[in-house]
Protein backbone atom coordinates (compact mmCIF):
# COMPACT_ATOMS: atom_id res chain seq x y z
CA UNK A 1 0.00 0.00 0.00
CA UNK A 2 0.75 3.70 -0.72
CA UNK A 3 1.81 5.50 2.37
CA UNK A 4 1.29 9.02 1.16
CA UNK A 5 -0.30 12.38 2.35
CA UNK A 6 -1.01 15.60 -0.24
CA UNK A 7 -2.04 18.66 1.35
CA UNK A 8 -4.01 21.03 -0.89
CA UNK A 9 -5.66 24.55 -0.39
CA UNK A 10 -9.12 24.78 -1.03
CA UNK A 11 -12.57 26.54 -0.91
CA UNK A 12 -15.67 25.29 0.01
CA UNK A 13 -18.25 28.51 -0.16
CA UNK A 14 -17.18 30.99 1.18
CA UNK A 15 -14.79 29.11 3.53
CA UNK A 16 -10.82 28.32 3.45
CA UNK A 17 -9.63 25.11 3.90
CA UNK A 18 -6.78 22.57 3.83
CA UNK A 19 -7.32 19.48 2.80
CA UNK A 20 -4.76 16.79 3.93
CA UNK A 21 -5.26 13.49 1.80
CA UNK A 22 -3.76 11.19 4.02
CA UNK A 23 -3.47 7.28 2.35
CA UNK A 24 -2.03 4.04 3.27
CA UNK A 25 -0.28 4.40 6.80
CA UNK A 26 1.04 7.56 8.57
CA UNK A 27 4.46 7.06 9.09
CA UNK A 28 6.89 9.25 11.21
CA UNK A 29 8.84 10.28 8.14
CA UNK A 30 5.88 11.32 6.05
CA UNK A 31 3.99 13.04 9.25
CA UNK A 32 7.56 15.30 9.72
CA UNK A 33 8.13 16.48 5.92
CA UNK A 34 4.06 17.01 5.97
CA UNK A 35 3.83 18.94 8.74
CA UNK A 36 6.75 21.00 7.16
CA UNK A 37 4.22 22.01 4.02
CA UNK A 38 1.58 22.25 7.01
CA UNK A 39 3.97 24.87 8.26
CA UNK A 40 4.81 26.63 5.00
CA UNK A 41 0.57 26.54 4.22
CA UNK A 42 -0.06 27.94 7.80
CA UNK A 43 2.58 31.06 6.98
CA UNK A 44 0.76 32.24 3.87
CA UNK A 45 -2.16 33.03 6.30
CA UNK A 46 -2.68 36.93 6.46
CA UNK A 47 -2.96 38.34 10.63
CA UNK A 48 -5.85 37.24 12.33
CA UNK A 49 -6.94 35.14 9.29
CA UNK A 50 -8.18 31.34 10.38
CA UNK A 51 -8.48 28.35 8.35
CA UNK A 52 -10.78 25.06 8.32
CA UNK A 53 -8.73 21.64 8.16
CA UNK A 54 -10.24 18.44 6.04
CA UNK A 55 -7.94 15.73 6.76
CA UNK A 56 -9.94 13.10 4.06
CA UNK A 57 -8.94 9.77 5.93
CA UNK A 58 -11.05 7.45 3.65
CA UNK A 59 -7.55 5.52 2.34
CA UNK A 60 -5.90 5.75 5.28
CA UNK A 61 -5.43 2.40 7.06
CA UNK A 62 -3.38 3.68 10.60
CA UNK A 63 -0.47 5.67 11.21
CA UNK A 64 2.47 5.42 13.86
CA UNK A 65 2.44 6.81 17.48
CA UNK A 66 5.35 8.87 16.87
CA UNK A 67 3.48 10.68 13.89
CA UNK A 68 0.28 11.33 15.85
CA UNK A 69 2.13 12.86 18.58
CA UNK A 70 4.00 15.39 15.96
CA UNK A 71 0.86 15.70 14.80
CA UNK A 72 -0.70 17.01 18.02
CA UNK A 73 1.75 19.21 18.57
CA UNK A 74 1.39 21.04 15.06
CA UNK A 75 -2.10 21.43 15.99
CA UNK A 76 -1.62 22.85 19.61
CA UNK A 77 1.24 25.58 17.63
CA UNK A 78 -1.57 26.71 15.07
CA UNK A 79 -4.31 26.40 17.49
CA UNK A 80 -5.07 30.30 17.10
CA UNK A 81 -5.08 30.01 13.33
CA UNK A 82 -7.79 27.03 12.96
CA UNK A 83 -10.72 26.88 12.76
CA UNK A 84 -12.99 23.99 12.19
CA UNK A 85 -10.85 20.50 11.61
CA UNK A 86 -13.32 17.60 9.65
CA UNK A 87 -12.03 13.99 9.97
CA UNK A 88 -13.64 12.34 6.68
CA UNK A 89 -13.84 8.54 7.24
CA UNK A 90 -15.70 5.56 7.70
CA UNK A 91 -13.70 4.17 9.62
CA UNK A 92 -14.42 3.65 12.98
CA UNK A 93 -11.66 3.64 14.67
CA UNK A 94 -9.87 6.09 12.76
CA UNK A 95 -12.90 8.77 13.72
CA UNK A 96 -12.44 7.66 17.63
CA UNK A 97 -9.01 8.48 17.24
CA UNK A 98 -10.05 11.90 15.99
CA UNK A 99 -12.04 12.61 18.41
CA UNK A 100 -9.33 11.96 20.96
CA UNK A 101 -6.89 13.75 19.04
CA UNK A 102 -9.49 16.75 19.60
CA UNK A 103 -9.51 15.70 23.19
CA UNK A 104 -5.90 16.41 23.86
CA UNK A 105 -5.76 19.32 21.69
CA UNK A 106 -8.49 21.26 22.40
CA UNK A 107 -10.14 20.74 19.26
CA UNK A 108 -13.49 19.54 18.35
CA UNK A 109 -13.19 17.38 15.81
CA UNK A 110 -16.11 16.94 13.37
CA UNK A 111 -16.71 13.41 11.75
CA UNK A 112 -18.54 12.62 8.45
CA UNK A 113 -17.93 9.97 5.71
CA UNK A 114 -17.84 11.82 2.70
CA UNK A 115 -15.54 15.55 1.93
CA UNK A 116 -18.81 16.56 0.19
CA UNK A 117 -20.29 16.48 3.50
CA UNK A 118 -17.99 19.21 4.77
CA UNK A 119 -19.06 22.75 5.30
Amino acid sequence: MINSLKITPVKKGSKDFLQFDFEGDLKETIALDSIQQWKDEMSKLLPGQKVNLIFNCRKMSGFETEARKHWQETMKLFKGQISDVWVVSENIFIRTAAKTMGLLTGFNMKTCNSVSEVS
